[in-house]
């Protein structure tokens, strides 16, 4: 479906594999424009492979499998804190949105990992103004994403934009970079390891991040690292509430393999194949990131599901509607 004067939306399961796969994808090139400041991008809207391909490897160390089973105790922290507060709350017969408190554990736990100092959240048992202006900027980003669509209406459509829009999104991206400045002055820490550790450990020049590099990489891995995973687990919640058999299902997976709340960890839990299921399955019904990934067709033009797109043409493909449609 043609959805702008030269964009089109493909919904069918085949143009994944055909824009997307690792044969492909170095010919379908991202069309998203700079986010920062003097044409800095952040890893998921670079388009130069060299770029994208140097930001990867800086990044990935920080999120491999030994790196994040190293974060284990992190993770337990946070996720044991929440359990305590609930129960907190389940003793005194109190109700509670759990929707904020996934949020509050998300945010405090990838502000550990990622610069050493919890978001207090879970201690607060509330937002802090920082995570209550990134939830609303995060909302917002999207007005932007719409209007970088309809240039030459660009700057109009931005001038029109109310200045709270705005102001959430520089405040957003002062407080991260105030948060990255705090963890660089911390120096690498090899003796407690988070994810600016692997940043700040390169040596070889061509593979350091510049100062706004990080700043941009913070600003992205504390919303979209927090707040997509909160959505994703409240999704899971809530299509559990409305299939009590598929919730009595899970319950017994996870009440059969454990004994006691002390056998939980990473490891255990990778062998929970009906709780993997019902991750998946929240996540297809309940996309954490419902807009398109935009690519542009190369050009001399390419087969797309069964199709000929002309060169230059961008594809958005929507997780929300593609993960849903009866094709």
């Amino acid at each position: 479906m043609r959805t702008e004067p030269n964009a089109l939306s493909i919904i069918s399961p085949g143009a994944w594999k055909d824009i997307h796969s690792t044969v492909t994808t170095k010919k379908f090139k991202k069309t998203s424009r700079p986010t920062g400041r003097d044409g800095v991008d952040v890893l998921f809207t670079i388009e130069d492979d060299e770029l994208h391909g140097r930001h990867r490897s800086v990044l990935s160390h920080a999120f491999s499998d030994r790196a994040l089973r190293g974060q284990e105790a992190r993770v337990l922290k946070h996720s044991n804190h929440l359990i305590e507060k609930l129960k907190t709350y389940s003793e005194a017969g109190a109700g509670v949105n759990l929707v904020e408190w996934l949020d509050f554990t998300t945010f405090d736990l990838v502000g550990d990992l990622a610069f050493g100092e919890s978001f207090g959240c879970l201690d607060n048992s509330g937002y802090t103004p920082y995570v209550e202006n990134t939830r609303g900027a995060f909302k917002e980003i999207a007005f932007f994403n719409i209007a970088a669509r309809f240039s030459p209406l660009e700057k109009i459509l931005m001038r029109m934009a109310p200045k709270r829009v705005i102001q959430r999104i520089n405040e957003h991206n002062a407080m991260a970079a105030d948060k990255v400045g705090r963890r660089i002055a911390k120096g690498a820490n090899e003796e407690r390891k988070d994810f600016w550790s692997y940043v700040l450990s390169q040596k070889e020049n061509s593979f350091k991040l510049s100062g706004d590099e990080m700043e941009l990489t913070a600003s992205t891995l504390i919303a979209a690292g927090s707040i997509t995973t909160a959505e994703t687990l409240a999704g899971a919640v809530y299509f559990l509430c409305l299939n009590p058999t598929l919730m009595s299902e899970l319950c017994n997976e996870i009440r059969s393999a454990f004994a006691t709340q002390n056998e939980i960890n990473i490891i255990s839990t990778g062998n929970l194949r009906f709780l993997h299921a019902c991750l998946m399955e929240s996540m297809r019904l309940y996309t954490p990131v419902p807009f398109g990934l935009h690519r542009i067709a190369p050009k001399e033009g390419a087969m797309v599901a069964g199709h000929f797109i002309p060169g230059g043409v961008r594809i958005p493909l929507t997780h929300q509607t593609l993960t849903k449609t009866p094709i």
